[in-house]
């Protein structure tokens, strides 16, 4: 009887060690797309490409969920050289980032 107490707490343990390695992994890529995008923001503020002040800022836009989530793609995309004529693509600040 004790050996099987050994063995269903080491089947616990495994797999509770395992639903949290996939969580690790899960927030961990989150976080790397979103230093991902900061990265490209700051490369792309300092070319200038989003220099435009004249639209007027709102607490909640549709438009921009979109935008954040191309922003994403875009980061992914850069870190994985697919972003042709791009002069963030393959970055290694980009990738050092993510």
């Amino acid at each position: 009887m004790n050996n099987i107490g050994r063995k269903l707490a080491a089947k616990h343990t495994i797999d509770f060690l395992s639903k949290r390695a996939k969580q690790l992994a899960w927030v961990g890529s989150l976080e790397g797309i979103e230093e991902g995008q900061q990265e490209l923001l700051q490369s792309r503020y300092q070319r200038g490409v989003y220099d435009d002040y004249t639209q007027q800022q709102q607490l909640f836009s549709l438009p921009s969920v979109f935008e954040d989530a191309m922003l994403a793609d875009e980061a992914v995309f850069a870190y994985l050289g697919l972003l042709d004529g791009d002069p963030d693509n393959a970055n290694p600040q980009l990738r050092r980032a993510m």
